[in-house]
């Protein structure tokens, strides 16, 4: 099958799959990305080995998905007393790993301890994001970061294929080029203006989020590329068929998250 078909495909399912469980609210959420987590932490883990380090994956998998579960039962129920139980399950990643190999301690903790913040963090913002404007969850503003994300890498990736001359970071990723930043960059700010009648913001905060997802997804993308360049790979995983891994389609939005929050919480 014809790889960009094969990509169109794997990514409107995926479009479908998050639009589906994020219009059903805070649980379809909850649900979807918990599982997303576990995979993404899991392909990160596979990674690592390729370099001969790792990561406590159990520990990882427990921590990343208790953080989920305080942020959606602080959401949900207004109960955040699990985020004390996460803390303290973090806190003994180093302990455990006494019991274990002690000749790359500082690699592994920290690798362990960067999983979490890498991909668990960003995921458990998204509980808190829709509900900085409203006290309940706004599915127009959960929706937002993602549709925003998905329209910049489907234009940039369009106006790459056509129209790319320039290489933006060769070192690191040489298919991506100016040509594909801008076009991403441009179609991203007109559909966040476009859509902006129908979230209550206004559009100029349209206009920086959108400037944000190009930033901030630019990076992420390549952030996650330079890691998969250093362990000699192409892909993180297969589980998507012409996109590879569940990292390799969010490593945008796990950058772009953070920075949206932030965001938020100034103009709030």
């Amino acid at each position: 099958m014809n790889n960009i078909i094969q990509r169109s495909i794997s990514g409107a399912l995926i479009v479908i799959l998050i639009s589906v469980a994020m219009y059903f609210g805070v649980i379809g959420y909850f649900i979807l990305f918990s599982i997303i987590n576990i995979i993404a932490l899991y392909e990160f883990s596979n990674m690592v080995k390729k370099v001969g380090l790792h990561i406590n994956l159990t520990m990882s998998i427990i921590c990343g998905s208790l953080l989920l579960i305080s942020g959606f039962c602080d959401i949900f129920w207004d109960y955040n007393k699990i985020y004390f139980i996460t803390s303290a399950l973090v806190l003994c990643i180093a302990i455990i790993n006494l019991y274990g190999e002690h000749n790359l301690a500082f690699q592994n903790i920290s690798l362990t301890l960067f999983s979490i913040i890498y991909i668990s963090v960003p995921f458990t913002l998204m509980f808190y994001i829709p509900n900085i404007f409203t006290e309940e969850w706004d599915f127009k503003i959960a929706f937002l970061p993602f549709l925003l994300v998905w329209t910049n890498d489907t234009f940039a990736y369009l106006s790459g294929i056509s129209l790319g001359k320039h290489k933006f970071f060769p070192s690191i990723s040489p298919k991506k080029s100016w040509e594909g930043a801008i076009g991403g960059g441009i179609f991203t700010i007109i559909m966040s203006m476009l859509i902006a009648n129908y979230t209550g913001l206004s559009i100029l905060e349209h206009v920086i989020m959108a400037i944000i997802v190009v930033v901030f997804g630019i990076y992420g993308d390549l952030i996650e590329s330079m890691y998969k360049r250093n362990v000699g790979i192409k892909d993180s995983g297969n589980i998507i068929p012409g996109h590879g891994g569940i990292l390799d389609r969010m490593d945008s939005i796990l950058y772009v998250l953070p920075a949206i929050y932030i965001f938020f919480k100034i103009i709030e």
